[in-house]
């Protein structure tokens, strides 16, 4: 898959270099080109450009930016309709609505899946590895096949992906990421360690 990083910062950095050691052709796409072409170089990307350009290249990009810069991200990316969009974001409060709802309403032509914005920086910047076992990432979507295509790339990223539903349940998906924090800051265990679902 070709996959694009919109965002240069921990989680844009580290999941596409493990993109990338997966056998992915990742693009880095960012505002300042000279930050792209470093990103590129360092994570093993084979091309970089603004992000409209870094999208227009790929199936696939990873929205990894801050909430407080969404607006002016939206409005950068170019024709993004049929692309699977991987959001990882965590927003403020957004009266009960999901960051994934409100960004397949700016973009309906996108196809959102939620995933990844539960999952410590520390661990796309590492691994996702823990002894044998793989660190889970919850998918929520309501396109069945960008979150097949989504699962897939988790899977070659040595992850554990679990369907979490449809893209309502994105929701969810972000109150999970709320507990890691308060369990990594608050309780103070620290960052490494990850979420892993078991069935029987």
């Amino acid at each position: 898959m070709k996959v694009a990083i919109i965002g240069t910062g921990n989680m844009g950095t580290g999941l596409g270099r493990q993109f990338a050691a997966a056998g992915h052709e990742v693009i880095v796409g960012s505002r300042d080109p000279e930050r792209a072409r470093a990103k590129a170089e360092e994570i093993g990307a084979s091309g970089h450009g603004s992000y409209a350009d870094a999208i227009a290249r790929a199936d696939a990009f990873l929205l990894a930016v801050n909430w407080w810069d969404i607006e002016e991200t939206l409005s950068k990316l170019g024709n993004v309709d049929g692309k699977f969009l991987i959001d990882c974001t965590n927003p403020a409060d957004l009266g009960g609505r999901s960051a994934a709802e409100v960004i397949q309403e700016r973009l309906p032509g996108a196809r959102v899946v939620k995933a990844w914005n539960h999952v410590y920086a520390q661990i796309v910047n590492s691994s996702p590895d823990f002894g044998g076992r793989a660190a889970s990432v919850l998918l929520a979507s309501d396109d069945a096949e960008a979150k097949e295509e989504v699962a897939r790339l988790a899977g070659d990223a040595g992850y554990d992906p679990w369907d979490a539903g449809p893209l309502w349940s994105a929701f969810n998906v972000e109150k999970v990421a709320a507990v890691m924090i308060t369990i990594a800051y608050l309780v103070g265990t620290g960052t490494d360690q990850a979420i892993k679902l078991v069935s029987r």
